[in-house]
């Protein structure tokens, strides 16, 4: 239940009218569809996108004071409303696409796949709204996201060991969850955290043998700047929910228009910011900025062309061709060098400014704020003194 004290919807304890309505006109319309479908109406077809539409007109304004559970409502109600006209236009090709793909995995997607991307999605909305968001601190509601995250699990195993047959260098992407877990906290938190990244990852590798991908794959190739704009884009929403959650800030959560800007202007690497970064944010947020500055300042193709070298494989022909119009190079063996690299070059610097700046505070034996009047930082908190400098004092 959404908590908008001024919207529409009112608060999270309180029925409104409009509320009522809306809800009573959403039955109604259920169930006429439903009964029209039975019937075997052409209309009836038309339902689930009426009823999508409305949700997505509804929830909308809720999302300045709840974006949660609203977020949650649009997100589930945009993606099937596009899904739906998308499915509408080019379900010929595709049928025609996956009768060509018999391995196991992408024969396990034809006959479970529908049901196996209704229950992710689910299950990963659940945990961003409680294990990230925390709208819900009971034991209950933890223990209700751990056995939908199980249950998960063993739904999608037989998918996940069908991939791992087939090409057993995605088992090292696996391996690499476990650097996301965070063993420092309680049992429980760490594997809900587990199986939310297990989940995450499992879903990249449904939708990638599902219907979709293949087509937004080859719009993205046909069209290097599409591909570098949805980039940057899909990193600025999705390092802004997380940025969001109450673990990436020191006090009160931040909101999601803060934390967007900031979001964007690290991975655009613009340097901008609306909040002092040492002390607003938690070692997490900053961990999530410098990924997003990371990613930004590399680039998503890059970076996945050097992980693809590094687990021995190549680029298809049309994301050999992207990466040379990216990096304005004409020879593919050129552009797998320049990519390795810039990230090899990019790493050895900043490990070699990371070990520099390390030496340098070891010697005043304190870490300056960026900002005057905030003090020095000590490994035992901040100092009594807010106006003070690293270094002697005068």
């Amino acid at each position: 239940m959404t908590d908008a004290p001024l919207g529409h919807f009112g608060g999270a304890s309180q029925v409104t009218l409009l509320g009522t309505i809306y809800a009573a006109v959403l039955v109604a319309l259920s169930g006429l569809f439903s009964l029209a479908a039975l019937q075997g109406r052409r209309w009836a077809s038309w339902g689930s996108l009426i009823l999508l539409s409305l949700n997505v007109g509804a929830f909308l304004p809720a999302m300045i004071h709840d974006f949660p559970v609203a977020g949650a409502v649009m997100l589930w109600s945009v993606v099937h409303v596009a899904n739906e006209f998308f499915v509408a236009d080019t379900r010929g090709q595709r049928a025609r696409r996956q009768e060509q793909k018999v391995t196991p995995d992408f024969v396990w997607v034809q006959r479970y796949g529908a049901a196996a991307r209704h229950i992710l999605t689910v299950s990963l909305i659940a945990n961003l709204s409680i294990v990230g968001f925390e709208i819900a601190n009971s034991r209950v509601a933890d223990l209700t996201c751990l056995l939908l995250g199980l249950g998960v699990v063993v739904l999608t195993g037989p998918f996940i060991l069908a991939v791992l047959r087939q090409k057993p260098r995605y088992l090292i992407w696996l391996a690499l969850l476990l650097l996301g877990v965070p063993w420092g906290t309680s049992a429980l938190n760490a594997g809900l955290v587990a199986l939310s990244l297990y989940q995450i990852v499992v879903f990249a590798f449904v939708l990638a043998r599902g219907p979709l991908f293949d087509d937004l794959v080859q719009s993205f190739l046909h069209r290097p700047a599409l591909l570098l704009l949805s980039t940057f884009g899909t990193m600025a929403v999705a390092g802004a929910l997380v940025l969001s959650f109450p673990a990436s800030s020191r006090g009160e959560p931040l909101s999601f228009l803060d934390a967007l800007f900031t979001a964007t202007s690290a991975a655009c690497i613009t340097g901008l910011a609306v909040l002092d970064t040492a002390t607003t944010f938690s070692p997490f947020g900053q961990g999530v900025i410098l990924i997003l500055i990371q990613l930004g300042g590399l680039g998503i193709m890059v970076l996945s062309t050097f992980a693809t070298i590094l687990l021995g494989g190549r680029l298809a022909l049309r994301s050999e061709q992207a990466l040379e119009e990216i990096l304005d190079i004409q020879s593919p063996g050129a552009a797998y060098e320049l990519a390795s690299f810039i990230v090899v070059a990019t790493l050895a610097l900043e490990a070699l400014g990371a070990g520099s700046w390390r030496c340098g505070s070891r010697s005043t034996g304190c870490r300056c704020s960026t900002r005057s009047g905030t003090g020095c930082s000590t490994r035992w908190g901040r100092s009594a003194t807010p106006a003070s400098r690293c270094g002697p004092t005068r």
